[in-house]
């Protein structure tokens, strides 16, 4: 484990792996905007004298939960390292693991939450804000579920772009 540990910082140091974390940091910046947007909606819907809070608590969660989602996705990838299943066509062949699959999933739930932001960029016809939307007097408490449950949805993008892109732990969880 120790062994393991410094070679993932001494690895950090390389060109590739401080490339990819300029990247991830980039996507993180993109990716998490929304999220904090989020939080920001969400802590206007409670009581002026709780939205400080709200807004400090539900970031504190959107932390949290990336990295506890990231340890999930690791340990299902190393849970399904062997291959499952071969597939040898004139087009296309190889041998798909439990690893590959989560891969391909994330990949295509990527592709699809972007085609969906894009088909909405592009049919916005009202630029309502839609912070004024939605019910203006919350709890914390339930503030705290929706903004929750949206990380879970936010966060998985962000999980699955870092674990793509490297697999140096201290580089992902950057």
């Amino acid at each position: 484990m120790f062994t393991e540990l410094s070679r993932e910082f001494a690895e950090l140091f390389t060109v590739g792996a401080l490339t990819t974390l300029l990247i991830l940091t980039a996507l993180e910046t993109v990716l998490g905007f929304d999220n904090l947007l989020y939080i920001t909606i969400e802590a206007k819907r409670v009581p002026p004298e709780h939205q400080a809070r709200v807004r400090r608590l539900g970031t504190m969660l959107a932390i949290a939960l990336r990295i506890v989602l990231l340890f999930v996705v690791l340990w299902l990838i190393a849970l399904f390292q062997s291959p499952w299943f071969e597939v040898n066509l004139p087009f296309l062949h190889g041998k798909f693991s439990g690893h590959a699959l989560i891969v391909l999933a994330g990949g295509l739930f990527l592709i699809k939450t972007a085609m969906t932001e894009i088909r909405h960029m592009l049919s916005v016809d009202d630029l309502e804000h839609e912070g004024d939307k939605g019910p203006k007097n919350r709890t914390v408490g339930m503030a705290l579920v929706w903004i929750l449950l949206m990380n879970i949805v936010f966060s998985f993008d962000t999980v699955l772009s870092a674990v793509a892109l490297t697999k140096n732990f201290i580089v992902m969880s950057t």
